[in-house]
């Protein structure tokens, strides 16, 4: 982070974890907003406009995982370099447009997409008084098809 803001530049993030995909699958992964820039001990604003390079991201973010399992014994050495051998390590990272700072739109947007629940309730219906059903197919708008003159 000092690398793309400066040393002793601290930027404000918000993080949220979350452990769920589409259709409800496990599927541990985190959200950020960071600012571009930061304040200084002073607490001087200092904008910056980092470059993100999202490889750099995707290898700093696999070593602090390693690291993390690493530390508490729940990864061993042999099953990280197993891992690491893959073509793909499972880990990703993703970085997403700037959203200039006077646009509530976007900003709002995002906070809601960081926030959200990981089933929409109404694709959940009780079925017993211990199981609910969840509907997992997305009931999209069918588009209709340009006609061939074969009908």
């Amino acid at each position: 982070m000092e690398m793309a803001v400066g040393a002793g530049v601290r930027p404000a993030k918000a993080v949220v974890k979350h452990t769920f995909g589409e259709g409800v699958r496990f599927h541990p992964h985190l959200h950020a907003l960071v600012t571009s820039g930061g304040w200084d001990r002073s607490r001087v604003w200092h904008p910056q406009l980092p470059t993100w390079d999202q490889g750099v991201l995707r290898e700093l973010f696999e070593i602090e995982i390693f690291r993390f399992l690493r530390e508490r014994d729940r990864l061993s050495r042999k099953r990280m370099e197993f891992i690491l051998s893959w073509p793909h390590s499972g880990f990703n990272v993703h970085v997403g447009g700037a959203v200039a700072p006077h646009d509530k739109i976007s900003l709002t947007r995002a906070a809601r997409y960081m926030l959200r629940a990981p089933v929409v309730m109404s694709r959940v219906s009780p079925m017993t008084r211990a199981t609910v059903r969840i509907d997992l197919h997305h009931r999209r708008k069918l588009q209709s098809q340009p006609k061939t003159g074969e009908e």
